[in-house]
């Protein structure tokens, strides 16, 4: 099978493509003639597709520096599309992100604008001119969506069961053309570290000294992510009723403007890590209340690493996987957040809360997800010939 991948850029550190990373490493590689990415900028392939190795080509696709989005947005999909023509055979079958590349064979879905209607305009505060452009780039990528998804041929696979219900409803798709295939865990990367509390603690405290703050005998939350649409300020809201509470908040608001936190928290704020599993150690809860999240990554590593959950069930993807497992709690279900509950957790409570989900979440595994995604694939190129 030849596969050829369109996303605007192919980087560990963004979410879209690590996902697609750890999917395409964990397909058969005797089964894999080539896999060529289309992009505007990607890492090593090599480096990122290590079982691959020599049959791996990237198609750079030129204005890296466009800006704003939109028009960087538009510059895709249209230079993707002539050389499609220009360097790629009709052997190859086409991946795309989205609404990345509108000519692909298979959309992966990982987000769906239409879902977000209700909350992409109320979630920040712009400037008259800001709000206009944000309009007409949510409307543009509608259009997109419409033109992409009615395509009679097209297939998807999406990463949760209430975006494939969407699709099959909004878009009239058969049940035959969208598969639900989760996003995976690297349960190797996210188990706890040896060590107790207070060892990791001073560990971290070095490398980020605005920990300071944070008083390790008390109960900690953690925040991950952009603040607006993940749900940092409903978080604040939650927690500012129980005076005392502190919490690490590791991201950025998504267009830099002022956010208020109250002065009744403690707060520990932090752009930027890459030590995100140390993170999930050292924190008692993992609080994520956000209203539209196709899947979330970060819930299921902070599930895997023993942390007690908030998180929203509706509109929430990893939420489908997480019934019925002890200490994850859906906010949207409850009149007021359970922080009665919350206690200080020992590295040997994590772990036994750990060992009492592997079962669950070793169903999850990326090698799992590729298992699930070849075959659908693999259908699909044997009926297209």
């Amino acid at each position: 099978m030849k596969i050829a991948f369109f996303v605007h850029d192919f980087h560990l550190e963004i979410g879209h493509s690590n996902a697609m990373i750890e999917v395409l490493n964990n397909f058969p590689k005797e089964s894999i003639e080539e896999i060529v990415v289309v992009a505007y900028s990607t890492s090593p392939l090599p480096d990122l597709l290590p079982n691959f190795k020599g049959k791996t080509r990237f198609i750079r696709i030129p204005c890296t520096w466009l800006k704003p989005f939109l028009l960087r947005n538009l510059n895709y999909q249209v230079l993707s599309f002539i050389y499609t023509f220009l360097f790629l055979n009709k052997n190859y079958h086409k991946i795309g992100i989205g609404t990345a590349a509108l000519h692909v064979d298979t959309t992966y879905v990982q987000f769906i604008h239409h879902q977000w209607k209700e909350e992409y305009l109320k979630s920040q505060r712009y400037s008259l001119l800001r709000y206009v452009y944000k309009w007409v780039l949510y409307n543009y990528f509608c259009l997109c969506e419409n033109f992409q998804y009615s395509r009679k041929k097209i297939k998807f696979v999406s990463i949760a069961n209430f975006l494939t219900k969407f699709i099959q409803e909004q878009w009239k798709v058969e049940a035959e053309r969208v598969e639900t295939i989760y996003s995976g865990i690297n349960l190797e990367r996210f188990k706890l570290p040896s060590g107790n509390r207070e060892e990791l603690f001073e560990k971290l405290l070095k490398k980020y000294p605005v920990l300071s703050v944070i008083d390790p005998s008390r109960p900690i939350f953690l925040f991950v992510g952009a603040y607006e649409r993940k749900g940092l300020q409903e978080a604040l809201t939650f927690l500012e009723k129980e005076k005392g509470t502190q919490i690490i908040v590791v991201g950025e608001p998504e267009n830099k403007n002022h956010f208020f936190f109250p002065n009744t928290l403690t707060v520990a704020k932090i752009s930027y890590t890459s030590e995100i599993p140390s993170f999930y150690a050292l924190a008692d809860c993992f609080i994520f209340p956000s209203k539209y999240e196709p899947f979330g990554l970060v819930i299921i590593e902070a599930v895997a690493m023993g942390m007690t959950v908030l998180v929203n069930r509706k509109n929430v993807g990893a939420s489908e996987i997480l019934d019925e497992l002890d200490d994850i709690f859906f906010l949207d279900e409850l009149s007021a957040p359970p922080l009665d509950k919350i206690r200080v957790l020992s590295a040997e409570s994590k772990a036994n809360i750990r060992e009492t989900r592997l079962d669950r979440l070793s169903q999850y595994e990326w090698a799992n997800a590729s298992k699930s995604f070849y075959p659908f694939l693999e259908k699909l190129v044997f009926n297209e010939k």
